[in-house]
């Protein structure tokens, strides 16, 4: 369980962002432990005096026998004393741990807040930890400092690593529907380019298209601060859907609705769909946003470096094979299917996506005056540093037919390749090899011409008859 102790703001903090707080004064989240800090910097935590009524660790459980177990805190103050500018502080410290550590998805957009320091005092699963940075990116660090033990919390301080801190912000959904929040325009001061609000912070919280990968998202989505009615009302009706339908299919009986608390619906309402959001959102949009991405950093500088020595020893030319062109070769044979050209199914729905976005790329050009690609892609970048390297014949024969087979497809950075890829896995599975233990009624033909194609969908408006 996750439980929010107390929020530090430093007095270094910019003022922009801890407003009214005091700084260095503890703003506790939850009454049990009093924290301090001595003068050799040893945290000690302190159960506060038993005459303070403290809530039974049972109160929250659903039931004496659950393991699920919440925390709840509440927030009080007059108006101007400090309650969202609590909340948006934790907010920053979220996202910028996420970006620190790499809690979120590979290529995903996050924009790291500069002029925060504070620190964020937490307990999860009977250890208390603090989150704490100084403004860089390279200050923010994760400590546990604190272990329960007998009923009292003892000293035991050590960092913590990224795999260990991914399960702690797992996912932080903050819900407001006050109609002045969370308004990008609000924190200009923040934005990394003062004309381009894409490099607001703030923004990137509100977008899913990570699947949800992200540790924190704020809801409902706001665009300049407005909120989309009808949209979160389809959003919650698609919701409402989930819970009523009968996925399992456990009952052998053919109903694909659910009771729940002694409601079933008898039929949707549905209406037909003019767009495509896989379309739309999933590709067009997602590669305009993702096209300047650079994944491939680190493999680029490792070439680039290894072409400005002036001795390649046998090592290093073993490792440029090893980490970079067989890779890149298993890469290019099977994902882009360019072993067996006409056999390959991979190589078709590349080819397939690809034509089609290029032809998207020109209607998008028309009407944004933007592209949907970039001029010098990561993957571009590697190739054609690989292709200008001075290597043994072997070695650069094997590069040169690399650079030839993949011509075709240096318009594209390695983050929409993938995109491409995880579409090429989806169908795959809704071919029915997902599917062995289910119906047949479940298995359909889903080809690269049911994305890109005339879309012509249906969605759900409202249940009837609960």
């Amino acid at each position: 369980m996750l439980k929010l102790l107390a929020l530090q703001v430093e007095k270094e903090c910019a003022e922009h962002i801890k407003r009214c707080l005091e700084p260095d004064l503890m703003y506790y989240l939850c009454y049990d432990y009093v924290i301090s800090q001595s003068l050799d910097g040893v945290w000690h935590i302190d159960k506060r005096d038993t005459y303070i009524n403290q809530v039974d660790e049972y109160f929250y459980r659903q039931s004496p026998d659950s393991d699920i177990n919440i925390n709840i805190s509440a927030i009080v103050g007059e108006n101007g004393s400090g309650k969202s500018t609590i909340v948006e502080i934790i907010l920053r410290m979220i996202n910028n741990c996420a970006i620190r550590y790499g809690i979120r998805a590979e290529g995903g957009t996050l924009e790291y807040v500069d002029g925060v320091h504070a620190k964020l005092f937490y307990m999860q699963d009977g250890f208390i930890y603090c989150l704490m940075m100084k403004g860089s990116e390279e200050s923010v660090k994760v400590k546990r400092i604190a272990s329960k033990v007998n009923g009292q919390m003892l000293a035991d301080e050590r960092k913590l690593t990224s795999a260990e801190l991914k399960g702690h912000f797992f996912y932080t959904l903050v819900s407001n529907y006050s109609h002045y929040a969370y308004n990008t325009h609000d924190f200009r001061k923040e934005w990394q380019k003062q004309s381009d609000e894409d490099t607001c912070w703030l923004k990137w919280l509100f977008h899913k298209n990570d699947g949800y990968q992200t540790p924190i998202t704020l809801h409902p989505f706001r665009n300049q601060g407005t909120v989309g009615i009808e949209r979160e009302k389809n959003l919650s009706n698609q919701r409402l859907l989930y819970f009523f339908i009968n996925y399992a299919k456990h009952n052998h009986k053919g109903d694909v609705f659910k009771y729940i608390k002694g409601k079933k619906p008898k039929y949707l309402n549905l209406r037909e769909t003019k767009t495509s959001k896989l379309q739309e959102v999933t590709l067009k949009r997602y590669f305009h946003d993702y096209k300047n991405v650079n994944l491939l950093g680190e493999q680029i500088t490792f070439v680039n470096n290894l072409e400005d020595s002036k001795n390649k020893t046998k090592e290093d030319l073993e490792k440029l094979v090893q980490t970079i062109i067989r890779p890149l070769e298993v890469y290019v044979d099977n994902t882009l299917g360019l072993k067996e050209k006409a056999n390959s199914r991979h190589y078709s729905f590349f080819r397939i996506i690809l034509k089609w976005l290029k032809e998207q790329d020109a209607l998008w050009r028309q009407e944004h005056h933007d592209s949907l690609f970039t001029l010098n892609s990561d993957f571009k970048q590697l190739l054609t540093a690989l292709h200008n390297m001075s290597v043994p014949y072997e070695v650069g024969s094997r590069i040169n037919r690399l650079y030839d087979r993949l011509q075709d497809y240096l318009i594209l950075n390695m983050c929409q390749l993938q995109r491409i890829e995880i579409l090429d896995d989806i169908c795959d599975y809704w071919r029915g090899r997902g599917f062995e233990k289910l119906k047949n009624d479940l298995r359909f033909e889903m080809k690269p011409e049911s994305i890109i194609g005339e879309y012509k969908g249906r969605q759900m408006l409202s249940l009837y008859n609960l």
